[in-house]
């Protein structure tokens, strides 16, 4: 009897071990989901400053561009003023040359017309000469007929008649001889007189269009420079703008550099503290694993000492060639009963949570990149009994790291996708003491349990 009270007492104080053991491997699976989210927030944060660093280079690189865009855009422009400037310089020399030419026409133009003044003058005077010439000869021939008339008319009157005659023949002669070559004498100066003077005229009249042709070009290229130099200042006025510009830029885009450095520094900060945590986070999961471990194996070496009979196995997931697996068990402990989920997972896709109740079911994209749904069913059966089956979207995309909740109809839930679905015509995903849920892809291959 005493014997049989040790053993009794000895199975009391294993049962209570036992008992004890296992609500404190609940607790340390308790901590590890509790650790689980935090891990996976440190790694969507990681992925986010990953991200935000990726578009802070692309901002880079498009500000580079710019600033590239407007130096070429500033060249081309240093480039027209340069041709512009020496179109300028090669308009101001023909401006300089025609106003040379213009002063040249000029001062020809008034030689040529004191040169006509100066033959009119010298025509008149000529003119004057000659009648001052013939008045003296006839004066003289009038004063030498009479003093021959009053000193010899008495004695030689018939003779000196004669002579008087001879000499009014001659004189005659000689007057009509020396008016005809007087008259013609005249003609010929008074004709070259009027050619030279028409051609001089002909010259004044082409040298005065000429001087109106050269004053309209004068006119154009002032015209044309004065526009050059107003298209040179607007030029000069838009480079200014342009540097001014491209000054601003610089300047935003330093900052920029300097906002980005500063951001990418905070980033690496950031990403070195949660490092920290995720290394602090894998040595309590594996330190929690070595003392789950070590529970389990104390647990297994008192149940075969005492040759107790062991707990039921839990289900351990399939194993898949070309397939990663995560396996991820939770284990709830109440003063009466205790349920266990164990979960596996081959694919991108996770049954992340299932409702008890059977008001939903929750999948979660684990992945880093979108998996889509189209054709795949989420079943559930519960105590072996009929399946229920709920079949995604053709066009139904889980995005990367995000969850889909699937609700039954009667849970009152709204529908709101993508994160939000419900089953329809089916109040409930149904409850009892064995539910397995079963995630399988177009081709009917299992996802995940």
């Amino acid at each position: 009897d005493e014997e049989l009270k040790e053993v009794h007492e000895l199975l009391d104080d294993t049962a209570k071990d036992k008992a004890r053991l296992q609500i404190e491997v609940g607790k340390n699976r308790a901590d590890l989901d509790e650790i689980k989210p935090k891990w996976r927030r440190a790694e969507k944060d990681l992925d986010a400053a990953f991200k935000r660093i990726q578009a802070l280079e692309a901002s880079l690189g498009e500000k580079d561009g710019r600033i590239n865009a407007l130096l070429s855009q500033k060249q081309q422009l240093e480039d027209t003023v340069n041709d512009l400037r020496k179109t300028l310089a090669s308009k101001e020399k023909q401006l300089q040359a025609a106003k040379k030419q213009v002063e040249e026409e000029t001062v020809m133009r008034v030689d040529l017309e004191n040169r006509l003044q100066s033959l009119k003058e010298e025509l008149a005077f000529k003119k004057s000469l000659y009648d001052e010439e013939l008045k003296e000869v006839r004066s003289k021939t009038t004063i030498d007929f009479t003093e021959i008339d009053s000193r010899a008319r008495s004695d030689y009157e018939s003779k000196l008649i004669e002579s008087l005659q001879e000499l009014r023949e001659e004189h005659s002669l000689q007057s009509t001889m020396l008016r005809e070559e007087t008259e013609t004498l005249f003609e010929s100066k008074l004709s070259d007189l009027k050619a030279l003077a028409e051609r001089h005229r002909n010259t004044a009249v082409a040298s005065h269009d000429e001087l109106r042709i050269m004053r309209t070009k004068v006119d154009n290229l002032q015209s044309e420079l004065t526009s050059i130099k107003s298209q040179n200042d607007a030029l000069i006025s838009r480079i200014k703008d342009l540097e001014n510009q491209l000054k601003m830029e610089q300047d935003s885009h330093f900052e920029a550099l300097n906002d980005r450095d500063k951001e990418l520094q905070q980033l690496r900060d950031a990403m070195a503290n949660q490092l920290m945590e995720y290394e602090e986070l894998m040595n309590i999961k594996l330190s929690l694993d070595t003392e789950i471990s070590a529970y389990r194996k104390l647990l297994e070496g008192e149940e075969g000492r005492l040759k107790i009979t062991p707990s039921p196995p839990r289900n351990k997931s399939r194993s898949f060639t070309q397939r990663q697996v995560r396996q991820a068990k939770r284990r709830r402990i109440d003063d009466t009963s205790s349920t266990t989920q164990s979960s596996t997972t081959t694919g991108l896709v996770a049954i992340l949570e299932s409702d008890l109740l059977g008001n939903f079911i929750k999948l979660q994209n684990t992945a880093d990149q979108d998996q889509p749904l189209g054709g795949w069913l989420l079943k559930r059966q519960v105590d072996g009994g009929e399946e229920l089956n709920y079949k995604f979207s053709s066009k139904y995309v889980l995005k990367s790291g995000k969850e889909v909740t699937v609700w039954a109809s009667g849970s009152g839930h709204p529908h709101s996708p993508p994160t939000d679905m419900v089953f329809k015509n089916q109040s409930t995903w149904g409850v009892g003491k064995e539910v397995v849920n079963t995630l399988t892809d177009a081709s009917g291959e299992v996802m995940a349990t």
